[in-house]
């Protein structure tokens, strides 16, 4: 009895702890490709290389009946939403610290917040609305404005995390009718092509070399949605969400061994108060339901 009730305890922060292993092997991987390629041809197989990796999880649950849906015009919004946000992030990825942007992104909950508050009449007050001002003001500390020059491609970072915000709001109704699996399919599905119209100007020949750089890529992202989405579904949200910040220490330093990026203690102060604001929104979303 005492080792289900452990095992049911600890499952979703497994599932998040392996969440936050793919996706720095993605981010790791994105630095690695835009040295090569351009990152819009990194997108492309990225999602394309990504469709093969979902067959076999496709055909376990059902094959294409799994795919009916009442809500395409969700999946599709849902599906443009993540192509823009791609491009924003493995565009950023190539340019900026790669600790910097990893902080930056942890304002998705943040931006989450303020956009059912604004646009979904959610419930707010005085503390919640202190949470989002603290996000930002981690984000202003991460960028220094005033102290140096804010590198453009950080901006980029910033329209990641409000898109990816949209999309969770999307990826929240979805939920109740597909599955996590399904869901990345029916993203990816939409996502490749587009991807490949932005990707052919830019068009490089692929090195040998690098292919199977690119299906690690592709296998860790998916990988790593899949294990985020699953560590929400089965865990409470103010105990998991925590864990996600692993990403930095973990990011820096990786990024400090193979890039020679350092992580400055203002980059720390300010995930430190995004950290705070975003663990704070899920309390209260966790407080709420009970």
């Amino acid at each position: 009895m005492r080792h289900s009730c452990f095992s049911h305890s600890t499952q979703p922060i497994l599932w998040m702890i392996s969440s936050v292993f793919f996706f720095a092997v993605s981010v790791i991987f994105i630095r690695l490709l835009s040295q090569h390629i351009h990152p819009f041809q990194i997108v492309f197989f990225r999602n394309f290389t990504g469709i093969f990796v979902m067959l076999p999880v496709i055909a376990i649950e059902g094959g294409y009946k799994a795919f009916y849906t009442p809500k395409i015009k969700l999946h599709i919004i849902r599906a443009i939403l993540a192509f823009i946000s791609l491009i924003c992030w493995y565009t950023a990825i190539a340019h900026i610290p790669l600790a910097e942007a990893t902080t930056i992104s942890f304002m998705t909950p943040i931006f989450a917040t303020f956009g059912a508050i604004v646009f979904l009449n959610e419930k707010n007050n005085f503390y919640k609305w202190m949470a989002i001002f603290t996000g930002f003001l981690g984000i202003l500390i991460t960028l220094q404005p005033g102290l140096k020059i804010i590198n453009p491609y950080s901006f980029l970072v910033i329209i990641f995390a409000i898109l990816v915000a949209f999309s969770s709001i999307i990826l929240k109704k979805l939920s109740k009718i597909h599955s996590s699996s399904i869901n990345v399919s029916y993203t990816l599905i939409f996502v490749t092509p587009l991807s490949f119209l932005i990707a052919l100007p830019f068009w490089e020949t692929i090195s040998p070399k690098i292919i199977p750089w690119l299906i690690t890529l592709s296998v860790a992202s998916i990988l790593g949605h899949i294990c985020f989405n699953k560590a929400l579904a089965e865990g409470d949200i103010s105990i998991v969400l925590p864990f996600d910040y692993l990403k930095l220490p973990l990011i820096a330093i990786l990024s400090y061994f193979l890039f020679q990026e350092e992580t400055g203690y203002l980059s720390w102060l300010g995930s430190l108060l995004i950290f705070g604001g975003s663990c704070y929104i899920a309390h209260q979303s966790t407080t709420m339901k009970k």
